[in-house]
């Protein structure tokens, strides 16, 4: 066992974001947008073990990042909107300074290169609203929040990963204050290459962790124009591992959860009462070592006020 000292981390981050959409085209608007970064970061930190050594790491880099993306969204009638896009999106490398193992201190620039199609529809005079969206990103250098023992936790790179699935949802107005809202998702985020830093196994095929496969919701709510409102939702949320090993004791698997809310709202107030996790169940959101984690809320009843100022 060590412990920590010496610690400290600053990052400074200076961005710039510019749009240009082409509007000559009576149904066709296609833009380009572009993002520059520029991130400073250092570390300086050192772990104190039991026997008297310490191990130190003093680092520095500056990254500078141009992010640009090419897309087109085409009216195909006045209430069908298709849209594509295509661009590179990066997050910066970095330092684990709860990590001093100078051969898992630092980890990679992640680059990906994502790609989206999809399709809205608004129907009935607005009553009925669509949309789906498909994607596919390809991922080099994919940065993989772990542990690497009890107590070294850290980045690693995955050498390769992909992600593709859709997004889906839906808005029906019933009537003038009633309205049903339905989302779903489908997302397979897998590795490529990786090898683990530390046993040098071969998680190639597996799933990449935190990222659950599916997730829905489906919400009914009734809003009054005086501002009494209600609304009940369930929400579902598919396996998920914590670990890029996909070990049993790490993976959580699908649950459900049922809410509900009543109040009244015009701003700047606002007042309900509400039931979250109707059914109390058990689930994590994070799994550690596969021996603890951090439990999801249990059923939660109360009452909430708020004014805006």
């Amino acid at each position: 066992m060590y412990k920590n000292a010496l610690k400290q981390r600053n990052t400074n981050q200076y961005s710039a974001f510019g749009q240009v959409v082409y509007q000559d085209f009576q149904r066709i608007k296609p833009y380009l947008a572009l993002r520059i970064d520029s991130i400073d970061s250092d570390v300086e930190a050192a772990n104190i073990y039991p026997d008297g050594s310490m191990l130190s790491l003093q680092q520095q880099e500056t990254r500078f990042f141009v992010s640009p993306k090419l897309g087109v969204n085409v009216m195909l009638t006045d209430t069908i909107n298709a849209h594509a896009s295509s661009g590179l999106a990066f997050k910066p490398s970095g330092f684990s300074i709860a990590n001093i193992n100078t051969n898992l201190s630092h980890y990679n620039q992640e680059t990906t290169w994502h790609n989206e199609l999809g399709i809205t529809i608004e129907e009935m005079a607005g009553q009925l609203s669509l949309s789906f969206t498909g994607f596919y990103y390809a991922i080099t250098d994919y940065q993989i929040e772990r542990y690497f023992t009890e107590f070294d936790y850290g980045i690693a790179n995955a050498a390769k990963a992909h992600s593709y699935g859709f997004e889906a949802e839906s808005e029906w107005r019933l009537n003038e204050n009633l309205s049903l809202q339905t989302q779903i998702g489908y997302t397979q985020t897998r590795f490529d290459t990786y090898r683990d830093p530390i046993t040098d196994a071969d998680y190639a095929g597996n799933m990449a962790p935190f990222i659950p496969e599916t997730n829905g919701l489906l919400a009914l709510q009734y809003q009054h124009p005086q501002g009494y409102f209600a609304r009940a939702e369930w929400q579902f949320t598919g396996t998920t591992y914590f670990d890029d090993s996909n070990t049993a004791l790490m993976r959580q698997n699908s649950y459900d959860l049922a809410h509900l809310r009543i109040g009244y709202e015009h701003k700047p107030f606002s007042a309900y009462a509400f039931v979250s996790n109707l059914g109390d169940n058990r689930y994590y959101t994070s799994k550690f070592l596969g021996v603890s984690g951090v439990p999801g809320e249990p059923r939660l009843i109360g009452v909430k006020l708020t004014v805006d100022f």
